[in-house]
């Protein structure tokens, strides 16, 4: 199945986002992005941005996930969590910004040197939501 559909899509990521902050986890941004190594073997990750203790948040995640609270990431999909300041997650989540709203996609794309094949971020900080 489709990384994106196992999610459930923006939605599915953001929920992920909103579960987490009602644990009383401050989550800034939430995305998903497809990493392509040189075989041209592609890797999809769900990328929590926080300055919470990353082991904590994962070990609720996997609580959340096991719980039924938030969407089964499948066997294709890896999960990490990034402070703000990581470089990848400071050029996705501002080039987000520079369309505005959530949920953005965008791909095929360099930022600052880093090459992004495809990302969907679901929510980030001072995002509007866009029309359905």
């Amino acid at each position: 199945m489709d990384p994106i559909q196992t999610l459930g899509g923006a939605a599915g990521l953001k929920k992920i986002a909103d579960a987490l902050r009602a644990e009383n986890f401050p989550i800034d941004a939430v995305y998903l992005i497809r990493l392509v190594a040189d075989n041209h073997d592609d890797h999809w990750v769900v990328r929590l941005v926080t300055r919470a203790n990353s082991q904590d948040v994962m070990v609720k995640t996997f609580e959340l996930r096991n719980g039924g609270k938030i969407p089964m990431f499948g066997a294709r999909i890896g999960f990490a969590v990034v402070p703000p300041e990581d470089s990848e997650a400071r050029q996705i989540i501002a080039q987000a910004k520079r369309y505005g709203y959530a949920p953005v996609e965008f791909g095929d794309v360099l930022l600052d040197r880093l090459y992004v094949d495809f990302a969907l971020v679901a929510d980030f900080p001072g995002a509007h939501v866009a029309a359905a």
